[in-house]
C-alpha cells in the first residue's frame, strides 16, 4: 500500500503584476489618439482625487456655509451648523402652525397661540382653542341696520302708498309717490 499524497498535483500560480497598458499597436491614428486622449483624462482625474484627499474637511465645509476657511474651526462650524438646523425646524413649525390655523378656521390671534411641536399637538390644540374662544367670522360689507337713526315710517308709508296706488292702477298716482320716493333718497 502505498501512502497518501498531500501535495497538489501542480504547483499554485504566482501572483502576476497587471498587464501594463494597452499601447494601441493594433489601432489605427484615430483609435491611437483616443487611447491618448483617455490616459490623459484618467491622468486629470487622478490628480484631482488626490487634491480631494489632500483637502482639509473643515475648510470644505466651512466653504460651503459660507464661511471663511481661514476663520474656520470646527467648533465653530458644528455651532454655525446647529444653528442653521434650529432656524429649518422654526421656520418648518411655523409652516405646520399656519397650515392647522387655516385648516381649522382660526383667528391671526388665535393662531399666534397655538401650541405644540408636532402637527397632531397643534391640531388638539386648535380644537381646544375653539372650543375656548369661537370664532364669529367678520363680514365685511354693510353694518347691520340701526332703528334708532333716521326718520321713522317716511319711505315705508310712501311705499305701501305706491303699492295701493298701482294695484288701482292709477298711475298718475303712482309717478307722484315715486318722485317723493326719490327726493327722500337722494343723498342731502
Amino acid at each position: 500500500m502505498t501512502a497518501p499524497t498531500t501535495e497538489p498535483a501542480t504547483p499554485p500560480a504566482e501572483p502576476t503584476e497587471p498587464a501594463a497598458p494597452a499601447t494601441g499597436d493594433g489601432l489605427g491614428d484615430a483609435g491611437k489618439r483616443a487611447l491618448t486622449e483617455l490616459r490623459q483624462q484618467i491622468k486629470e482625474l487622478e490628480r484631482q482625487n488626490k487634491d480631494l484627499q489632500a483637502r482639509d474637511p473643515v475648510k470644505a465645509i466651512a466653504e460651503a456655509l459660507g464661511v471663511k476657511p481661514a476663520d474656520a474651526k470646527a467648533d465653530d462650524l458644528a455651532a454655525t451648523v446647529t444653528q442653521l438646523q434650529q432656524q429649518m425646524r422654526d421656520a418648518e413649525l411655523r409652516a405646520v402652525r399656519l397650515e392647522v390655523a387655516a385648516a381649522k378656521g382660526l383667528t391671526p390671534a388665535q393662531a399666534a397661540r397655538l401650541q405644540g411641536t408636532t402637527r397632531e399637538e397643534l391640531d388638539a390644540d386648535a380644537d381646544q382653542l375653539k372650543e375656548l374662544f369661537p370664532t364669529t367670522p367678520a363680514t365685511p360689507g354693510t353694518p347691520a341696520p340701526d332703528p334708532s337713526q333716521g326718520a321713522r315710517g317716511g319711505s315705508n308709508a310712501l311705499e305701501a302708498q305706491l303699492k295701493a296706488a298701482q294695484d288701482k292702477g292709477d298711475a298718475r298716482e303712482s309717478i307722484r309717490i315715486k318722485q317723493l320716493l326719490a327726493e327722500q333718497r337722494k343723498p342731502k
